[in-house]
């Protein structure tokens, strides 16, 4: 092989590992960075899970805040309707305003627990 060939095999073989490398250093860093994205990414879900199971399992606090807070809500539908039907004495006498205006004045007459 002359001297010209073998400096271009040389010079190609070369050129092939810095490829290599720079191929291999480009890997890590792009899993190095996958990596932290991904551990970010479970840092910032255990809090949103921590909320969750807080909101679905008996005896957390924000669970026991919905239980109260639905619990409310029911006890003033029940009363609506239970003024609404006090308030609609009169059949085919009173109209849908004239009960609207009782009921919500009897509710102002309510204390909230």
């Amino acid at each position: 092989m002359n001297p010209k060939a073998r400096s271009l095999t040389w010079a190609l073989v070369a050129l092939l590992v810095g490829g290599i490398v720079v191929l291999q250093l480009v890997a890590t860093l792009v899993g190095t960075d996958n990596t932290t994205t991904i551990r970010q990414t479970q840092h910032d879900n255990a809090e949103t899970l921590r909320l969750i199971r807080s909101c679905t399992s008996p005896g957390q606090e924000c669970f026991e805040r919905g239980q109260r807070q639905t619990a409310t809500a029911v006890a003033d539908i029940n009363r609506v309707a239970i003024f609404a039907a006090a308030c609609a004495d009169r059949p085919a006498q009173q109209t849908v305003e004239q009960i609207q205006s009782c009921v919500i004045a009897r509710l102002a007459q309510v204390k909230h627990p």
